[in-house]
Protein backbone atom coordinates (compact mmCIF):
# COMPACT_ATOMS: atom_id res chain seq x y z
CA UNK A 1 0.00 0.00 0.00
CA UNK A 2 1.25 3.23 -0.76
CA UNK A 3 1.57 6.52 1.39
CA UNK A 4 0.18 9.28 1.10
CA UNK A 5 1.01 12.32 2.84
CA UNK A 6 -1.91 14.37 3.83
CA UNK A 7 -0.25 16.67 6.21
CA UNK A 8 -0.62 20.05 5.15
CA UNK A 9 3.55 21.84 4.29
CA UNK A 10 4.32 24.99 5.40
CA UNK A 11 3.68 28.00 2.92
CA UNK A 12 7.40 28.15 1.85
CA UNK A 13 7.94 25.53 0.21
CA UNK A 14 10.14 25.46 -2.84
CA UNK A 15 10.32 23.60 -6.18
CA UNK A 16 13.08 23.05 -7.54
CA UNK A 17 13.38 21.69 -11.78
CA UNK A 18 16.36 19.54 -13.22
CA UNK A 19 16.50 18.72 -16.88
CA UNK A 20 16.86 15.00 -17.70
CA UNK A 21 19.87 14.71 -19.87
CA UNK A 22 22.14 12.10 -21.29
CA UNK A 23 25.96 12.81 -21.14
CA UNK A 24 27.89 11.22 -23.35
CA UNK A 25 32.07 12.54 -23.28
CA UNK A 26 34.53 10.44 -25.29
CA UNK A 27 38.32 11.21 -24.42
CA UNK A 28 40.00 12.78 -27.20
CA UNK A 29 36.36 13.67 -29.29
CA UNK A 30 33.43 16.27 -28.47
CA UNK A 31 31.21 16.16 -26.11
CA UNK A 32 27.88 15.05 -26.98
CA UNK A 33 24.22 16.60 -24.69
CA UNK A 34 20.82 15.46 -25.33
CA UNK A 35 17.33 15.11 -23.92
CA UNK A 36 16.18 12.20 -22.48
CA UNK A 37 13.12 12.26 -24.39
CA UNK A 38 10.23 11.53 -22.17
CA UNK A 39 9.31 13.08 -18.50
CA UNK A 40 12.42 15.46 -19.97
CA UNK A 41 11.83 17.94 -16.21
CA UNK A 42 11.85 16.12 -13.07
CA UNK A 43 10.69 18.41 -9.89
CA UNK A 44 12.03 18.45 -6.72
CA UNK A 45 10.60 20.16 -3.72
CA UNK A 46 12.21 20.87 -0.19
CA UNK A 47 9.22 21.19 2.19
CA UNK A 48 8.71 21.31 5.65
CA UNK A 49 5.46 20.11 8.06
CA UNK A 50 5.90 22.36 10.83
CA UNK A 51 3.51 22.46 14.74
CA UNK A 52 3.39 18.61 14.34
CA UNK A 53 3.08 17.13 17.86
CA UNK A 54 5.49 13.85 18.91
CA UNK A 55 3.56 11.22 18.00
CA UNK A 56 2.09 12.63 14.54
CA UNK A 57 6.33 13.58 14.06
CA UNK A 58 7.02 9.90 14.74
CA UNK A 59 4.38 8.14 12.94
CA UNK A 60 5.18 10.28 9.63
CA UNK A 61 8.96 9.28 9.99
CA UNK A 62 7.76 5.64 10.30
CA UNK A 63 6.06 5.92 7.31
CA UNK A 64 9.49 8.00 5.74
CA UNK A 65 11.48 4.95 6.88
CA UNK A 66 9.47 2.03 5.39
CA UNK A 67 9.19 3.68 2.22
CA UNK A 68 13.13 3.91 2.89
CA UNK A 69 13.50 5.91 -0.30
CA UNK A 70 13.10 3.36 -3.19
CA UNK A 71 9.27 3.11 -2.33
CA UNK A 72 7.00 5.60 -4.17
CA UNK A 73 4.58 8.01 -1.82
CA UNK A 74 2.01 9.68 -2.82
CA UNK A 75 1.59 13.88 -1.96
CA UNK A 76 -0.02 16.81 -3.60
CA UNK A 77 1.78 19.58 -4.16
CA UNK A 78 0.76 23.44 -3.86
CA UNK A 79 0.69 23.67 -7.63
CA UNK A 80 -1.10 20.30 -8.55
CA UNK A 81 -4.62 19.51 -8.59
CA UNK A 82 -4.09 15.76 -7.57
CA UNK A 83 -1.42 13.62 -6.10
CA UNK A 84 1.34 12.64 -7.75
CA UNK A 85 3.92 10.20 -6.84
CA UNK A 86 7.51 10.96 -5.45
CA UNK A 87 10.35 9.01 -3.54
CA UNK A 88 11.70 10.78 -0.22
CA UNK A 89 15.40 10.12 -0.75
CA UNK A 90 15.69 12.45 2.49
CA UNK A 91 14.59 13.82 6.13
CA UNK A 92 14.93 15.64 8.84
CA UNK A 93 13.51 16.26 11.97
CA UNK A 94 13.99 18.90 14.51
CA UNK A 95 12.13 19.75 18.34
CA UNK A 96 10.93 23.06 18.07
CA UNK A 97 9.83 22.62 21.74
CA UNK A 98 8.90 20.32 23.94
CA UNK A 99 6.19 18.29 21.79
CA UNK A 100 6.12 20.66 18.91
CA UNK A 101 8.35 19.22 16.07
CA UNK A 102 9.05 19.87 12.38
CA UNK A 103 10.05 17.40 9.54
CA UNK A 104 11.45 18.28 6.40
CA UNK A 105 11.24 16.60 3.48
CA UNK A 106 12.78 16.13 -0.30
CA UNK A 107 10.64 14.88 -2.33
CA UNK A 108 11.31 13.59 -5.69
CA UNK A 109 9.04 13.40 -8.52
CA UNK A 110 8.96 9.56 -9.50
CA UNK A 111 8.24 8.63 -13.26
CA UNK A 112 8.05 4.71 -12.70
CA UNK A 113 4.18 4.59 -13.04
CA UNK A 114 2.22 3.04 -10.90
CA UNK A 115 3.33 0.58 -7.88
Amino acid sequence: MTFIITLKPNADCRMEETPRVRRAEFEMGPRKLGSDQINTIQRKWNVAFSNLIKTEAIAFCGNLEVAGGVEPIQWQSPEDDGLRYYLAPTWQTRCLSGQVYEVTVTLEEWFGGEP
